[in-house]
């Protein structure tokens, strides 16, 4: 069973996970956050939409295998240190979060990478691809794949917006 969160990279030469880790408040608050996940049973679901955007067309029924993901989203504060631990963009330049972009809510401040005040336990915005699959590979976990997120987002009774 593949154990995914929403949102790793961390190669040999990087900090120490217990950097990153550092707890809000407490390193078991910290750990429980990081590691609450919640099984997915393997099954079909219909993916997609007949009505929406052309890249979400056609409808289609899709079949995943069973997996773990991660209860919560990452928050601002999370990612915060993270990029503070490992670096803002990976070994082959590809960028971690969109920095310059007014939405994020994460920012270098006395030398470290701080979430903005009021917005440390929110879900992290403006981060890439990139970013995302950084932070589970640091975690030693998988970002989920388009039809397990799918699956997630659309619940059981797979409704648009449940």
């Amino acid at each position: 069973m593949r154990t995914l969160s929403p949102v790793r990279l961390c190669g040999a030469a990087a900090a120490p996970l217990s950097i990153f880790l550092q707890p809000l408040k407490s390193a078991r608050a910290a750990d429980r956050e990081l590691s609450d996940t919640v099984r997915v049973g393997a099954g079909e679901f219909l993916m997609g939409t007949n009505d929406g955007p052309e890249d979400e067309k056609p409808m289609h029924k899709v079949s995943v295998a069973e997996f773990s993901i991660d209860r919560h989203q990452v928050t601002n504060a999370q990612f915060a240190r993270f990029l503070d631990a490992v670096a803002t963009e990976s070994a082959r330049s590809e960028k971690y979060l969109d920095i310059d972009d007014d939405d994020a809510r994460v920012h270098r401040r006395s030398g470290r990478w701080l979430a903005d005040q009021g917005h440390e336990k929110r879900p992290a915005v403006e981060v890439s691809w990139f970013g995302a699959r950084a932070f589970c590979n640091c975690l030693g976990k998988l970002l989920p794949t388009e039809a397990e997120w799918e699956r997630v987002a659309h619940g059981l009774d797979e409704l648009k917006f449940p």
